[in-house]
């Protein structure tokens, strides 16, 4: 962790001191960084396997917040707040800051040799909790 930072300081000097137009770059280059921090941190805390993906969700009218245009309403979120969407099966998104947010969903993991999987066990509980599912064997 601390050898990223470093290098993160080292773009950050170089591009104050040579590259004027460049500044703010410093800003994203960090929050990418603190993105990757939080999603590592928390894998490592639910041990999950999952599959994430960093999008962007913002919009000029609500800045620094995530905003998710769900079909009946628009559910604005702040930085640690997470809406589960029910359109999709066991996936949330979980707002990051500044417009981004982390799309997570469940892993998939090949049922047993000569089985399937059917229904969700449990889809109405929170993210992981809701990754299991029934598995029929013939």
């Amino acid at each position: 962790m601390q050898y990223i930072l470093e290098i993160n300081n080292y773009i950050c000097k170089y591009i104050y001191t040579h590259i004027y137009i460049y500044r703010d770059i410093c800003e994203h280059t960090m929050f990418v960084f603190k993105a990757v921090l939080i999603i590592f941190i928390f894998e490592y805390l639910t041990q999950t396997q999952a599959l994430n993906a960093l999008n962007y969700y913002g919009d000029t009218a609500y800045p620094g917040r995530c905003v998710v245009d769900m079909s009946s309403s628009v559910v604005l979120m702040n930085l640690g707040e997470s809406v589960k969407l029910d359109s999709l099966p066991c996936t949330q998104i979980f707002c990051m800051g500044d417009g981004w947010g982390m799309l997570q969903t469940c892993d998939y993991v090949p049922p047993p040799n000569d089985c399937r999987y059917t229904a969700f066990k449990h889809w109405n509980a929170e993210y992981p909790k809701c990754c299991k599912r029934h598995i029929i064997c013939d």
